[in-house]
């Protein structure tokens, strides 16, 4: 593989931008890089993005990548200046741009940056993103024919040949061994916040309980409630947790689970439940619209009306009373994620995709800068930063 930098390298570039943060994100594009056979016809980056002051957990597996950039800044810069300092990471090599923020592509439309622009949609929070972003986008790009539909009809003629569907998945190099006629196995995995549904699990088993059903489970995750979760859990001796720093460690836990709990308030097509189902773990999830549908038919889990934990507690229920039919739907998620699933072939779709970005390119970006009074070119950078700081902690 070329090297950057060195005479003769005429790949063109393609920038990963993206929060440095634990979570479907951070391994949804670390799996693209990490198995696709198409990362040599670019030259490769990674820009993680921290905003300080964030707490969240930070995704620390390396990826396959040519140069990985942290990227911290804070909301209190000026503008001008911050879009400056990112569009500088982004160079202005031909390319492409992979992102899912509104703030890599304000730089590149104030810098000027050559690369295509592809955005993902995770979910509909992104689809406003992508609405609002005008001609800064070339292409969208989604794991759901749902938020790919969205974008589309908020400005047809704007992202007509622009959508583009494209599912994503998982390795399926994993070992599964599960033992029917040992206690059922519960799995949570996820960041440990109020939008995963964290603090409905206990009340899911208690009236898990209430059915007569005694289960083990297993919290794989990072968060600010984890120390609410062990307080509030009903019986101390029946959960374990778990808070790996890597892909390998998660793999390693889930490969004996039988349920994946999932109650979700907002998401777009979870990678945990794809590695859920490529370990033949059956999901019990909060139906939302996009990837869940897709992916969570009836005969590899179950959808849950949204906030409602006896619900989960029955679909359990049932699947407990009958461990047979609990084996065989299993058994089909597997060769789902077998089929359907498997990152190799799905990574290189993305990357066949990102290869076009000549074609998609935009002739022209207009869309309006928010820039407030104190993002002028002539203000110093630490001065707004420091009177913004300022102002906030007065508030």
């Amino acid at each position: 593989m070329a090297v950057s930098g060195v005479t003769g390298d005429t790949r063109p570039e393609l920038v990963f931008t993206f929060p440095a943060k634990m979570g479907g994100v951070s391994s949804l594009n670390y799996n693209l890089l990490k198995y696709t056979s198409m990362l040599g016809r670019f030259r490769s980056k990674v820009v993680l993005l921290r905003e300080e002051g964030d707490t969240e957990a930070e995704f620390l597996d390396p990826f396959a990548t040519e140069e990985t950039v942290r990227f911290s800044y804070s909301r209190h810069e000026n503008k001008r200046a911050l879009y400056r300092r990112l569009g500088a990471e982004l160079g202005t090599r031909d390319g492409a741009i992979v992102t899912d923020n509104v703030l890599t592509m304000g730089a590149v439309a104030y810098c000027g940056c050559p690369k295509t622009v592809f955005h993902y949609l995770h979910d509909f929070w992104y689809v406003q993103q992508n609405i609002l972003a005008g001609t800064w986008v070339d292409v969208a790009v989604s794991h759901s024919n749902f938020f790919i539909d969205a974008a589309f009809s908020a400005d047809p003629t704007r992202f007509a040949g622009r959508t583009f569907y494209l599912p994503y998945g998982v390795s399926q190099d994993t070992v599964v061994s599960k033992d029917a006629s040992a206690r059922l196995k519960l799995v949570f995995l996820g960041r440990l916040v109020e939008s995963k549904g964290v603090r409905l699990l206990p009340q899911i088993d208690r009236a898990l309980r209430g059915f007569g059903v005694v289960a083990d489970w297993q919290i794989i995750g990072k968060g600010p409630l984890r120390n609410w979760l062990e307080a509030e859990w009903p019986n101390p001796a029946s959960i374990s947790f778990a808070s790996p720093d890597s892909t390998a460690e998660v793999f390693a836990l889930l490969g004996d689970q039988d349920i994946f709990v999932f109650p979700t308030t907002i998401e777009g097509t979870p990678v945990a439940i794809l590695e859920a189902l490529s370990h033949g773990i059956v999901t019990v999830v909060s139906d939302l619209p996009g990837g869940i549908r897709d992916i969570v038919s009836a005969d590899v889990g179950a959808r849950v009306p949204l906030g409602d934990p006896s619900g989960f507690a029955a679909a359990i229920a049932r699947l407990a009373a009958d461990r047979e039919a609990l084996r065989a739907m299993q058994d089909k998620a597997l060769s789902v994620a077998r089929t359907q699933l498997d990152i190799r072939r799905n990574a290189d779709a993305y990357f066949e995709l990102f290869l076009r970005y000549a074609e998609f390119r935009r002739a022209e970006r207009h869309s309006r800068h928010p820039f407030g009074r104190l993002d002028h070119e002539w203000i110093p950078n630490s001065w707004t930063l420091g009177a913004r700081t300022l102002v906030g902690r007065r508030r």
